[in-house]
């Protein structure tokens, strides 16, 4: 019987020989870090230790989303093995067609937000990026030789620097958008993650039409002293008047003026 309060561990077992081997190890990089210290080397050497190798862990700032899993810390790059896995494993698998094209999305979107950035890092910010990305860059790059190996970024300073590419239609850039949202998408329903970045992120197909030329004060003085504005209307003449076109140009011209009759 022993009247220590400390676990003795026998001497002839495995997880005590790989507990000394571990603690050897790393009192080895602390005396190897120390003396480097010492000598005062500017760049000290790499750890040996497995334990001291390891990443460090990458917490959550203000602005970040939740990661509720270890998938959701995984990086942009390496998320995508996490989404093909799942969701071609899932009851609904994507066509071969749509996975491609989803993949060279995400392919583009970590390529030009970091491929190292943890997806739990990804901000609606960095999805309007890569939007305003794509209106810069040029369509059927995987066509043209001389673009079709580069990264998205490269694509960017190709175009940027005068080539004369056709750029990406309003069409193709809402596709490619539908699919980086999508992959988030996933990432919420299985639990990886609280929100998706990408919900609101969009474009607009719409064409913006040019502003309507307002009447000039000199106009509006010419259109209502002329007929039928500059006359005075009796109530029992009220069916005289063509309503049509004295409403149509009293509306074109912003104007309050207007014309009430009685029934």
């Amino acid at each position: 019987m022993t009247t220590s309060k400390s676990a003795s561990v026998p001497r002839d077992t495995p997880i005590r020989n790989a507990m000394l081997k571990a603690a050897a190890g790393v009192l080895s990089d602390a005396y190897t870090h120390g003396l480097a210290e010492i000598r005062g080397l500017a760049r000290p050497p790499q750890p040996k230790s497995p334990f001291l190798k390891a990443e460090p862990t990458v917490l959550p700032a203000l602005g970040d989303n939740t990661p509720l899993t270890p998938e959701g810390r995984k990086s942009l790059e390496q998320y995508w093995e996490v989404y093909e896995q799942v969701k071609q494993d899932s009851t609904t698998p994507v066509k071969a067609k749509t996975l491609e094209r989803r993949r060279v999305a995400w392919t583009e979107f970590h390529e030009l937000t970091g491929s190292s950035l943890p997806i739990f890092k990804v901000q609606k910010s960095h999805i309007w990026a890569y939007r305003d990305a794509l209106k810069r860059a040029p369509a059927r790059s995987g066509s043209i030789s001389e673009l079709r190996r580069l990264s998205f970024p490269e694509k960017l300073k190709k175009a940027r620097n005068g080539s004369n590419y056709a750029k990406l239609d309003p069409g193709t850039i809402k596709d490619r958008l539908r699919h980086i949202q999508a992959v988030l998408q996933l990432a919420v329903i299985r639990g990886h993650l609280v929100s998706n970045p990408a919900v609101g992120v969009t474009e607009s197909s719409s064409v913006t039409r040019p502003s309507r030329r307002a009447y000039t004060t000199k106009e509006l003085n010419v259109i209502f002293k002329s007929d039928p504005f500059d006359r005075a209307w009796p109530l029992e003449d009220d069916n005289t008047i063509d309503l049509p076109t004295y409403w149509f140009t009293a509306i074109r011209s912003g104007s309050r003026y207007g014309y009430f009759s009685t029934v």
